[in-house]
């Protein structure tokens, strides 16, 4: 890829290129984590970390379109490294937030190994070159795969959009973006199958909304306990296993929530007994303090049969799950 004869007549600038080059998703890497310290505060640092890996997207998906500047624009091989830069950029800037923000013992697991592939493919030149370049629907639907995930990372902080509102914008911008590569197929039975494909994976990201971990959003920490103090938001000693006599006196269910800084997101407390729901208590959160917004509901009624496993889970409006607590109720010591 970069052993083209314009930078073979450039031998210290072709040296930068392949230093650049192996180094470019570890620095976005680097990127992520960083914006992931410091995401939830009120530091504009934050901010401008995102914005940059935005104004990367911006300028990918309108270079195309500019016309050529004195003459001169960038040519296929080289428009094919810029774009594999921004997918390195974007997936590895993304990962650290999902790894946080998975539930583990849901299917958001399985979307998030999906990313690491993601992640990998972008990251090995022969798959890459080989698997998603050559074809230019194969390569739309990547690129539209990653300017998903990309738009799920943005929306919260540079348009202050709620996770279900962004998760919204996302499944638009990825469709956009991938159906640029369907444009110049030929009419037949391939591009409508194609076509379908397409649809069809706009359809299954928007079924498995529960299954997508909300990247900006995660529990810091979180206690079921029957001690609460309400003026300071302070749990009392944590209850593992309550008996259905203790259970009369009422549980607290708490969690801190962490949010991009001005970020208002409604959320559910939904209380669940041996994975049946029973209560969805509505929250609105504002994101900014660096230990997250302490959210706190209580329960007082339960079944006439408490007895079992109960969770309490902090979910968005779509579905996608932001923490869960859990506590069981035993009749018998």
């Amino acid at each position: 890829m970069i052993d083209s004869p314009w930078l073979a007549e450039r031998p210290r600038l072709r040296a930068a290129v392949r230093v650049l080059h192996f180094a470019w998703p570890y620095l976005a890497f680097a990127i992520g984590v960083a914006s992931y310290a410091l995401i939830e505060r009120t530091d504009r640092l934050a901010a401008w970390l995102v914005f940059t890996v935005f104004a990367s997207w911006v300028w990918l998906l309108a270079e195309p379109w500019l016309k050529p500047m004195r003459g001169w624009r960038l040519s296929r091989r080289l428009a094919r490294y810029a774009t594999q830069a921004v997918h390195q950029e974007t997936l590895f800037f993304g990962l650290p937030f999902l790894l946080r923000a998975t539930d583990w013992g849901t299917g958001q697991a399985l979307f998030t190994g999906a990313v690491a592939i993601l992640c990998l493919v972008s990251l090995i030149d022969p798959l890459y070159f080989r698997y998603v370049c050559p074809r230019r629907w194969r390569f739309y639907a990547f690129h539209g795969l990653v300017a998903f995930l990309a738009m799920q990372a943005f929306a919260p902080v540079v348009f202050r959009l709620d996770t279900v509102s962004g998760y919204r914008l996302a499944l638009a911008t990825g469709f956009v973006v991938a159906a640029q590569g369907f444009i110049r197929l030929r009419w037949g039975w391939r591009r409508w199958g194609r076509i379908v494909l397409l649809l069809g994976a706009v359809a299954a990201l928007w079924a498995i909304q529960p299954w997508v971990p909300p990247i900006t959003l995660w529990m810091t920490s979180g206690a079921i306990t029957q001690q609460f103090d309400r003026r300071q938001l302070r749990p009392g000693e944590v209850a593992v296993v309550l008996s259905p006599t203790r259970l009369q006196q009422g549980v607290y269910a708490y969690m801190a929530l962490r949010a991009p800084a001005g970020l208002k997101e409604p959320v559910f407390h939904v209380w669940r007994h041996d994975g049946v729901e029973f209560e969805r208590i509505p929250i609105e959160i504002t994101g900014g303090r660096e230990a997250g917004y302490r959210t706190w509901t209580f329960k007082r009624r339960f079944d006439e049969a408490p007895a079992g496993y109960w969770t309490v889970t902090a979910e968005t409006r779509g579905g996608q799950r932001i923490g869960r607590l859990g506590f069981e109720v035993r009749t018998t010591p």
